[in-house]
C-alpha cells in the first residue's frame, strides 16, 4: 500500500512538472507550442476567481475565451485574481504585488501592454479593471489607479499615482 501511494504522490509531481515546463516552453520556440488538454482542464479546475465566465488562470498561465497565455514573455508567475473589461478589451491579471494587463485579442507568449506597480500595493487579494480605473483590495483598503498606469512609461507621463485609498 506504501509503494501504491508513493507511486500516485511521484506521478502528481510529475505530471505538475510536466504542466509546467510546457506553460514555460510555450512560444519559446523550444518544442510543439502545445500544452496538453489536461494541463488546461487543471488551469480551469483550480483557477482564481475571476469577473468573467471564460477568464481562467493557475499558477502561470491563463485562459481567455479558448486562448492560451503562457510563456516567458508574459511574465506571469503565481496568477492571484482576474478581472476583465469588455469596452477596453483588456483583461488584468494581479501577479505576486503586480498588476499585468494584457489585451484580450492577441493571445499567445506576449508580454503585458502595462505594467502597475507601486510602493502601496502590499498583499494583495483581488484586482478590478474598470474603464478608467484599476482597483486593488488588500487587508482592509482598497487602492485605486488610473486604468492607464505603467511603470514603463516615461517618467513624466506616468499615470501610477495613487488615486485614492479608502477603507
Amino acid at each position: 500500500m506504501k509503494i501504491i501511494i508513493t507511486l500516485l504522490v511521484f506521478s502528481l509531481n510529475l505530471y505538475a512538472q510536466d504542466c509546467q515546463e510546457q506553460v514555460l516552453d510555450y512560444g519559446s520556440g523550444k518544442g510543439k507550442d502545445l500544452i496538453e488538454k489536461a494541463c488546461l482542464d487543471e488551469v480551469i479546475d483550480k483557477s482564481v476567481i475571476s469577473n468573467h465566465k471564460m477568464l481562467f488562470g493557475y499558477k502561470n498561465i491563463v485562459l481567455f475565451k479558448n486562448q492560451i497565455y503562457a510563456g516567458t514573455y508574459t511574465k506571469l508567475q503565481k496568477v492571484r485574481s482576474l478581472s476583465y473589461n469588455a469596452q477596453r478589451e483588456e483583461f488584468a491579471v494581479l501577479d505576486g504585488d503586480s498588476v499585468l494587463i494584457y489585451s484580450a485579442t492577441v493571445p499567445g507568449n506576449v508580454a503585458p501592454i502595462r505594467v502597475l506597480q507601486s510602493s502601496h500595493i502590499f498583499n494583495p487579494h483581488k484586482v478590478e479593471l474598470l474603464d478608467e480605473e484599476i482597483r486593488i483590495y488588500q487587508q482592509d483598503e482598497v487602492l485605486t489607479f488610473s486604468a492607464l498606469a505603467n511603470i514603463y512609461e516615461a517618467k513624466e507621463r506616468r499615470k501610477d499615482k495613487l488615486l485614492k485609498r479608502s477603507h
